[in-house]
């Protein structure tokens, strides 16, 4: 039986490189635009804290690729916005996430259960972390010795590569945006 999962993630690679190459403002579904911007409450230490993770996955990336809102909030030492495709329940699509750390830099990093290696983004450090029981993957860019923002991808499937490709597809687009540091 052929799974539709390599089909989608084919399709999201795709839109997610046509969509690097396009200079939109990121939104939300209801047309009201966010800035990924560093608000005015910013401080140089914290070049993050204005930083909205919603608003580091433009809107024709999430539209072409059928991405639905899934969650966004306030997690243990992070910020976040989860969007997702397919099913968890059978097995069918992935999970993206935008994870934004204000006080843990790329060597805060946790290596539990994961393996990582150095992967830079663009013109900032970076490392890919793989999940060592499979299906997740996640690339962190580092901002500063205190701060990162991770892109993490998870197949619903189960399939390492497949959530690999789509952080390491997404992670480039996201980079472009964010504030520089001192990483």
């Amino acid at each position: 039986m052929n799974h539709p999962t390599p089909l989608i993630a084919l399709v999201v690679l795709a839109g997610l490189a046509v969509a690097g190459c396009t200079s939109t403002t990121p939104g939300t579904a209801g047309g009201t635009t966010r800035s990924a911007q560093v608000t005015s409450s910013a401080t140089a230490a914290d070049p993050l804290a204005g930083v909205d993770p919603c608003s580091l996955l433009g809107p024709v990336v999430i539209s072409q690729n059928q991405l639905q809102p899934n969650k966004s909030g306030i997690g243990p030492g992070d910020r976040y916005c989860r969007w997702d495709t397919g099913s968890a329940v059978n097995g069918i699509g992935y999970n993206i996430a935008v994870n934004i750390y204000d006080q843990a830099g790329l060597d805060q990093l946790s290596t539990a259960g994961f393996t990582v290696t150095n992967y830079p983004v663009g013109h900032h450090p970076g490392r890919m972390s793989k999940d060592t029981a499979g299906g997740g993957c996640s690339v962190s860019i580092g901002i500063t010795n205190t701060s990162r923002v991770d892109v993490v991808g998870i197949d619903y499937g189960g399939q390492q590569d497949r959530a690999c490709a789509v952080a390491t597809t997404v992670a480039p687009s996201v980079e472009k945006i964010l504030p520089s540091g001192n990483g």
